[in-house]
């Protein structure tokens, strides 16, 4: 599946056309982290990789991807949250992230009131696939089939 890389791109260029403000507020002065609250090799992890890689460049620092996978991005998210607001810790990170607090009466941040949004990086598309002996071609004949044999 191809991915679009135009958000990212506008992420670099936004980052990019921010350099004369960041030049007179002398940021950053030391090293940028990103957590990505998902696996090494998955999307979040990718897409924090390339455009930390491209801040590292135009800023001249090192920016660095701390990988904190675990419970749906919560481990991650709660970390992130808790970060001093400096703008040293960054997170990049998915729709779980607004919806888990929903989910879970334990989740220690909201995701309104405890992160401010920088830009939106990518888009992806998600799929509902069955296995091909399934007797079902579609959505609804799924769901048909689900309520006569659950």
């Amino acid at each position: 599946m191809p991915i679009d890389r135009s958000p990212a791109a506008a992420l670099v260029l936004a980052a990019l056309a921010a350099g004369p403000v960041l030049a007179q507020q002398d940021y950053p002065r030391r090293a940028i982290t990103i957590i990505a609250p998902f696996s090494p090799g998955t999307g979040i992890d990718i897409l924090a990789r390339t455009c930390g890689q491209r801040l590292s460049e135009r800023w001249g620092v090192a920016v660095v991807v701390d990988n904190r996978p675990g419970a749906s991005g919560n481990i991650g998210t709660e970390l992130a949250a808790r970060a001093a607001g400096d703008g040293y810790t960054l997170m990049m990170t998915a729709t779980t992230f607004a919806l888990n607090p929903a989910l879970s009466k334990k989740s220690s941040y909201d995701p309104l009131k405890s992160f401010t949004p920088v830009s939106l990086v990518a888009t992806g598309v998600l799929s509902f696939a069955i296995s091909a002996n399934t007797p079902a071609a579609n959505i609804g004949q799924f769901v048909a089939l689900a309520k006569s044999n659950p």
